[in-house]
């Protein structure tokens, strides 16, 4: 939706917030969408994994909304945000290992031009570090609502962060959201 929206239907109104003044290449599109699907696949097994280990019993997520309490269920959500944001810091730091970064970060980088496919344009094995957040998140009291709006949430931020377009205000990055935000 994101892509349509910024590079089909409204392409014309938005094109003076474009970070690059070229449209990318169709090469580089086709090539984060081919990752981007892989990446979707490398998701789906491992979200089956999660929803097999849930059924046989080795996983903490809930659906009861009081099981934990109200309170708790409020802050579970900023508690997964943190959560995740120190995993993908240090993932991301691995993934800037010289090694691994030849072999399998690169694969992000190469969008130079990033479309919202670049959101998930990843090489196989950083698709599985990237959702390993999940083995984690088994091992805590995660109500299900919780564990899918967060997912939704980084969805639209990963995606957000990668449409190539600038919509925030100039001195935003300097405000205390726009550096706390990932």
């Amino acid at each position: 939706f994101a892509y349509l929206l910024f590079y089909v239907w409204k392409n014309k109104k938005f094109i003076h917030k474009k970070i690059q003044p070229m449209m990318p290449k169709k090469e580089s599109i086709n090539n984060e969408i081919k990752y981007s699907i892989s990446t979707i696949l490398v998701f789906s097994c491992v979200f089956y994994l999660m929803y097999y280990l849930r059924q046989q019993g080795y996983s903490k997520t809930y659906v009861e909304l009081d099981k934990y309490g109200f309170a708790y269920l409020i802050l579970s959500f900023p508690m997964l945000l943190l959560i995740h944001d120190f995993y993908f810091y240090c993932i991301h730091r691995l993934m800037h290992h010289p090694k691994l970064f030849k072999h399998v970060h690169a694969v992000h980088h190469r969008s130079h031009n990033p479309t919202p496919f670049a959101a998930f344009s990843f090489h196989p094995i950083e698709a599985f570090l990237e959702v390993g957040i999940i083995f984690i998140v088994l091992l805590i009291p995660i109500n299900r609502y919780v564990l899918i709006l967060f997912s939704f949430s980084i969805l639209f931020i990963n995606i957000f962060g990668h449409l190539g377009f600038e919509l925030y205000g100039k001195n935003f990055l300097k405000t205390f959201l726009g550096k706390v935000i990932n």
